[in-house]
């Protein structure tokens, strides 16, 4: 028992005997109790901290990890595509300035017809979708809503282009249908 004390003093945890010493010196293995109860409340307490440490840091890099996937995935799946057309009146056949073109389900995609009527959305979608939901409105003309426009699997090229009619209001009330 005296070279296990020996050692046990060297690292620290027990205190050697003074010589001095007016109480009797505990037993070994009691006093080596003592001094591991109180050391494993300390270790305790780190290795529950460290614990709840590494699991932060495991869940932050999952975090990070979905999140590169999910870009990765995203440029894999999207792809940008431009819808390219021309608004033109029904009746007359000339072309509608500043009338609004939305793509359905997202306000951000919008877009304005010139003044020779032309306009260009260029939106993100996935790979798989081939046509989009187009509202076009302006003050005067009837709202129109074009549903499944197809988009172009190209760049832009005159072919592209599609046309879009509106119907202005006075032209509903005095003629019903164009011929």
């Amino acid at each position: 028992m005296s070279k296990l004390r020996h050692f046990f003093q060297r690292l620290g945890w027990l205190k050697p005997d003074p010589p001095e010493a007016a109480e009797p010196s505990k037993p070994f293995l009691e006093e080596l109790k003592a001094e591991l109860r109180k050391r494993l409340v300390g270790y305790s307490a780190t290795l529950i901290f460290g614990a709840i440490g590494l699991i932060f840091f495991l869940m932050g890099g999952y975090i990070v990890y979905d999140w590169i996937q999910d870009t990765k995935d995203r440029r894999r799946n999207f792809h940008e595509v431009c819808i390219d057309g021309y608004v033109l009146d029904t009746y007359e056949g000339t072309a509608v300035e500043n009338a609004m073109v939305f793509i359905e389900g997202n306000s951000e995609w919008t877009d304005q017809s010139n003044t020779s009527g032309y306009f260009r959305i260029c939106i993100n979608i996935p790979k798989t979708q081939a046509t989009v939901n187009l509202t076009i409105e302006k003050a005067g003309y009837i709202r129109q809503y074009y549903h499944q426009v197809s988009v172009p699997d190209n760049p832009h090229t005159e072919k592209n282009i599609q046309h879009f009619n509106l119907t202005n209001v006075k032209n509903v009330e005095d003629e019903p249908f164009p011929h």
